[in-house]
């Protein structure tokens, strides 16, 4: 899932169909019998949920998002986060320039 969404670029209105195929993925596996108590399976899907996030959030709210220590995404490689923005639509503004966002977030 994350290999597939890692090759392609995704837009405002990808990132809302992202967020409900997802939920219903998550929920498909946790409301099964063998996944209920697995912790590592539920936290899994968590992270998946504000992975997919990352694609939503305005650009403000992203250091939130990513340096939430009860509950975001700063555990995860910094690599691992940019790769994922990198295939936000509003990465670029022109011509292979990073938007002043992406700037300010990892530089």
């Amino acid at each position: 899932l994350l290999g597939n969404l890692k090759r392609s670029s995704v837009s405002l209105q990808g990132s809302l169909t992202l967020i409900q195929d997802i939920s219903r993925f998550s929920k498909a596996i946790l409301d099964h019998p063998f996944c209920d108590g697995l912790e590592p399976v539920q936290q899994t899907w968590k992270e998946m949920r504000l992975i997919s996030q990352l694609f939503l959030v305005q650009p403000e709210q992203l250091r939130d998002l990513i340096g939430d220590i009860d509950g975001g995404l700063s555990h995860l490689p910094p690599t691992f986060l940019y790769e994922c923005l990198s295939k936000r639509s509003d990465f670029r503004s022109g011509h292979s320039t990073k938007s002043h966002w992406v700037r300010s977030l990892f530089e």
